[in-house]
Formats: structure tokens, sequence, C-alpha cells
């Protein structure tokens, strides 16, 4: 089932509706890199989740990214964060980050960012640390 879809052509960005475990409606905003740097440094609320492998993570990463590969992210770990901030979610090309935003989405994480093209589109734009 495809819970996220894709900004159509133009859009900066796409919202979709998900029903968490809660019964409550839930959005994952899709944004693309660029725009996700300019909101930082704007400093608008937002973290970074990075659902890669501690190797691709090694190799490369964006500063203050917090690093929970795929297979270890748990939901419950994310649903008491600050309120008002938002969640981020990237990988290396945007296939782990989606899957990752639906998990949490499901279980009724809020203000859910899919990274579109993750750090494969971000090109010279990374930063490594």
């Amino acid at each position: 089932m495809n819970l996220v879809t894709k900004p159509r052509s133009g859009e900066s960005q796409g919202l979709n509706n998900l029903i968490s475990e809660s019964g409550r409606a839930m959005e994952i905003t899709i944004l693309s890199a660029s725009e996700v740097h300019r909101r930082k440094n704007a400093n608008e609320p937002i973290d970074l989740l990075d659902v890669r492998t501690p190797l691709e993570y090694r190799e490369v990463h964006a500063v203050d990214t917090e690093l929970v590969p795929l297979d270890r992210l748990d939901p419950a770990a994310f649903k008491n964060r600050a309120p008002g901030r938002m969640l981020a979610v990237l990988c290396k090309s945007g296939g782990r980050a989606k899957q990752a935003c639906e998990k949490l989405a499901a279980a009724g994480v809020p203000g859910l960012i899919l990274v579109e093209g993750g750090h494969h589109r971000m090109g010279r734009r990374r930063i490594a640390s």
C-alpha cells in the first residue's frame, strides 16, 4: 500500500492524510532537500533523522542529523517530541525514508517531512563531519 504521495509537478510540497493507530489523520509533507536546508537555516524547528546504515552515515551525513537505521526504527521513541517540531526523514535516495515516514505516521508521530531524493538529491550540498 502506498501511503505517501509525490507532489504534483510544480509543487514544492505534497500532503497525504494517513490514519494512525489512534485513529487520527496524519500528514506527511514532502519537501526537497534544498527546501529543508533553507528552512533549517531560517531557524524553523526541524530535526533531521537519517535512516541509512551506519556505514553510509559514516561516509557522509548532514550536520545535526540523528542516525536511526530503518531496521532499528522504533516509532515510540519519536511520539513524545517537543510540540511544534518537525521531523525531516532522509536516506540515500528516498525509498527507506518513505518507509520510515509511513511507519512513523501509522504510529501517530506528528510533524513528518519526507526529504525527497535524500542525500542523492543533495549533490554538492552534502556536508560531512
